[in-house]
């Protein structure tokens, strides 16, 4: 199994190759995620105790994007991994800046967090309107009603993706699981999540969960 520090390595070349235009941008982003996701396995290894295996693994990426930012600008994005063990439920948060490798420790506040298998009493299923995304609409359609005499054309494009940002927020709402412990998580930002679940790693992963879960009594 590759180590940490060489997926760095192997991380840093990718965006020198990027840099220098030796690798085309689909390429890019297709290596640039298998290697994070291996970089998250390699820094969950790093955490477990002997004896201890995953089990199962769940991996997201949320963008980050500014109500301000030009929609052609490059989006800081959140990775969010879930490592299930025999006893522990494993979350890495950490950000990835445009234009820097990631390295998936304290350069981009790469956070850990646990809950003991044990401790899982349930999982509740949410749902809530893309607020984000249905703002950046808003801004993206106002921008477009009120310079279309100088826009003309591109007025309209983007009037319509004002539109359809708006609709796709309101009518597709975001929908995740939180994981419910005993005790409880002292903040809300502290609930497990699993996102993304109609992916076949979000489905195995709870899977496993529900089976685990007790009833608090």
């Amino acid at each position: 199994m590759i180590e940490a520090p060489a997926i760095r390595d192997s991380l840093r070349g990718l965006y020198e190759s990027r840099e220098r235009g030796d690798l085309p941008e689909r390429r890019f982003e297709r290596l640039q995620a298998d290697a994070i996701v291996d970089l998250c396995r390699a820094a969950a290894r790093e955490r477990l105790v002997a004896g201890e295996g995953i089990e199962a693994e769940h991996h997201v990426v949320h963008a980050h994007m500014r109500v301000n930012q030009s929609v052609l600008q490059e989006t800081e994005q959140e990775c969010v991994s879930l490592f299930l063990t025999p006893t522990r439920l494993l979350r890495l948060r950490f950000l990835v800046s445009p234009g820097r490798p990631p390295s998936c420790d304290e350069r981009d506040g790469a956070r850990w967090d646990d809950v003991e298998v044990g401790g899982v009493i349930g999982l509740e299923a949410r749902r809530a309107v893309r607020t984000g995304e249905a703002a950046a609409g808003a801004v993206v359609f106002a921008a477009a009603a009120l310079f279309h005499p100088l826009l003309e054309v591109t007025g309209l494009l983007m009037a319509a993706l004002g539109l359809l940002g708006i609709l796709h927020a309101v009518l597709l709402p975001t929908r995740w699981i939180d994981v419910e412990t005993m005790p409880p998580a002292p903040r809300a930002e502290d609930v497990i999540r699993v996102f993304a679940i109609h992916k076949k790693s979000a489905r195995g992963l709870v899977r496993l969960l529900k089976g685990a879960v007790r009833r608090p009594g």
